[in-house]
């Protein structure tokens, strides 16, 4: 009996180890392929690594490597067997400066990722490479830190790209900021990514709204409301549609005013959908161009007042020259007989034409000296108040013919000037003369002088004649200049006594001064500067009426 049941422990033992060596040895075929398929990844990925230009590195919790490619050799020459048990300070002490390796291993000391980090690394031969390191920390299943494993890939080339990008785009913001028009560049989405200092300069009125990421919409409504271009006041919305819609449009060109400058403002669309944007300054332009408008129209006038002077200087000529022919012939034919007594009348006559003649020729002589800069002064001390009289009396009987009260009023004081007595005599004749010419049949004219509270002496002429019109009170001082047209005008004369008179002032660097009214009469004050007054005496100034300045 006990044999049996031996016989069946036996057997099953038997069979229980036959089903375990038929499970181990299918489990054999199981993993050995696995294992081949695991080394021959290993052996693929160590092939990888090897002929990659970039490394792999582990660090242990001490941040020495422990492990790293022979790529490593390939590209920096470092051995790898060099590298084990060092830091990466040990063996690249001036790979990075002292900052940024105390940054480096601040992200170390916190566990962090490692991102980006660049080297540089000096070779044998000197050459410089750069490298840049990326790296995870690894912790165990505890959570326990066991160090670094990373890469390393040798980004040279990439470096020197950058710092050429760099370097160009350097030269080209400086070329740009060298620029004296304003240069300017907007996106696809008009917002403003670039400009130079010209630019923000000419931006009057939207200065502080001017930044990079700025809409040009943002920009142009602010230079509109701040009110520096004036032909959008009254119509802001407007002339804001009509240059939104201009620019669409690019490539355009067109003039504006902003502020007190004129602005040309070119903008051109590139190939990428940006705009580039040039605002060149055009007001000296724009002022030579109004100057040179402004000689065409004063050689206009002065051409046509020269021909209504050869019109007036016709007459003026022919009238004295036609008296003295005339006059002289019945003397010389003794046409009259022996009537003595009218040959004489006709002398008279004969000689008021020549002394007329003679003062029309003083004219042109004085011009012709002016307009060749050949006026000179003989200066001396005078009486102011002997010259006065000397002209008052030499005019009245002009004045007398014309029924014009004609006087000289003025305080009762001595003064004396340093000046060209001839030239000054002259300066008050042809004041009084076109005071008279002007002043209709019952009006006044007056003579003053005196002295201001500067010490200047002053002499002024006044009349209640026609007055001059405002337009024309710096007209009246130019040469052939005259208030009546040529062919319809009622009073005689060139046209050259108050240019004449203007200058003889300015030649004794006095100032002229013109206050006129129409039909309410005219007020001319000279005033000689204060060293040609002698020894000026202690009176209270006289108070003269002023107007326009000449001079």
């Amino acid at each position: 009996m006990e044999t049996g049941a031996e016989f069946w422990v036996a057997l099953f033992v038997a069979i229980g180890a036959l089903a375990v060596a038929v499970w181990l040895w299918c489990r054999l075929n199981t993993l050995v392929p696995a294992q081949r398929h695991a080394h021959e990844e290993l052996d693929r990925l160590r092939s990888f690594i090897t002929v990659s230009s970039d490394w792999t590195w582990e660090q242990d919790d001490q941040f020495r490597f422990t492990y790293v490619s022979q790529s490593l050799e390939n590209v920096l020459g470092l051995i790898p067997a060099f590298c084990i048990g060092k830091t990466r300070r040990e063996i690249a002490p001036d790979s990075l400066d002292h900052l940024a390796f105390a940054a480096h291993e601040q992200l170390q000391a916190r566990r962090a990722p490692i991102r980006n980090l660049r080297m540089r690394h000096v070779l044998d031969d000197g050459e410089i490479r750069y490298v840049e390191i990326d790296g995870d920390p690894v912790f165990d299943e505890a959570g326990k830190f066991l160090g670094y494993r990373g890469v390393g890939r040798d980004v040279t080339v990439l470096v020197e790209a950058e710092r050429e990008a760099t370097e160009t785009q350097r030269r080209f913001l400086s070329a740009i900021e060298a620029r004296s028009e304003g240069i300017s560049f907007w996106d696809r989405d008009d917002r403003l990514r670039l400009y130079n200092s010209a630019y923000l300069t000419l931006a009057a009125g939207a200065e502080s709204i001017l930044r990079e990421g700025v809409r040009f919409e943002d920009y142009i409504r602010a230079s509109v409301n701040s009110g520096v271009i004036p032909e959008a006041v009254g119509r802001e919305e407007q002339w804001i549609a009509t240059r939104m819609a201009m620019r669409k449009r690019a490539p355009t060109s067109h003039e504006m005013v902003r502020g007190d400058r004129w602005l040309k403002v070119s903008e051109l669309r590139t190939a990428d959908g940006w705009l580039l944007q040039t605002t060149l300054d055009i007001s000296d332009t724009k002022e030579r161009e109004a100057a040179m408008r402004r000689a065409v129209a004063d050689a206009e006038i002065a051409n046509r007042a020269k021909m209504e002077f050869l019109a007036v200087m016709s007459h003026e000529l022919r009238t004295p020259l036609n008296a003295i022919i005339g006059f002289s012939d019945v003397i010389r034919n003794r046409v009259l007989g022996d009537a003595m007594d009218t040959y004489m009348r006709y002398a008279e006559h004969i000689n008021e034409s020549g002394t007329h003649l003679l003062a029309l020729i003083n004219d042109l002589l004085d011009v012709s000296r002016i307009e060749a800069g050949r006026l000179e002064l003989e200066e001396t001390g005078f009486s102011v108040n002997e010259l006065m009289s000397e002209c008052a009396r030499m005019l009245r009987v002009r004045a007398d013919d014309k029924d014009v009260d004609l006087a000289v009023e003025s305080e009762d004081i001595a003064l004396a000037l340093h000046a060209d007595r001839r030239a000054v005599k002259q300066i008050i004749v042809n004041l009084v003369s076109n005071a008279i010419k002007f002043t209709p049949a019952g009006g006044k004219v007056r003579m003053r002088f005196g002295i201001d509270s500067r010490k200047r002496i002053q002499l002024v002429v006044s009349d209640t004649g026609i007055g001059i019109p405002a337009d024309r009170h710096d007209v009246v001082f130019r040469p052939f200049e005259q208030l009546e047209n040529a062919h319809s005008r009622r009073h005689d004369g060139t046209g050259l006594g108050l240019y004449i008179t203007r200058n003889l002032t300015e030649a004794h660097n006095g100032a002229i001064h013109l206050d006129s009214e129409v039909g309410e009469g005219t007020v001319v004050t000279v005033t000689f500067p204060v060293e040609r007054t002698i020894n000026p005496p202690e009176i209270t100034p006289i108070v003269v009426q002023r107007g326009s300045e000449v001079g």
